[in-house]
């Protein structure tokens, strides 16, 4: 088979061509394979400071739990001296930040 004149020089070009493609395709992958490894870390950022509110939100919750309980005993005793008390706290609390406030 016969070469064309001038054939050697195409396919040399286009060797050129696709070896600046391959290089250029490398680097996308080299910036796709750092913006996977900073997504990554933000994730794991992102799930330990969930696991932090998660176990916040347990410890608040457990407490609040406590809190409601002694509040629906102190509305069941028999006495209403308690409850009275606590309703006079919480409209001085209130009597309060409105003052603060104004």
């Amino acid at each position: 088979m016969a070469r064309r004149p001038g054939f050697d020089a195409a396919a040399s070009y286009m060797q050129d061509d696709n070896d600046a493609m391959v290089g250029m395709l490398g680097d996308k992958v080299k910036e796709l394979r750092g913006l996977s490894d900073q997504i990554n870390i933000h994730i794991k950022e992102d799930n330990s400071l969930l696991d932090g509110l998660d176990t916040s939100f347990d410890a608040t919750g457990s407490q609040l739990g406590g809190t409601m309980k002694k509040l629906s005993s102190i509305s069941a005793s028999a006495s209403r001296s308690p409850m009275c008390t606590l309703a006079c706290f919480v409209f001085v609390v209130i009597i309060f930040m409105w003052w603060v406030t104004k």
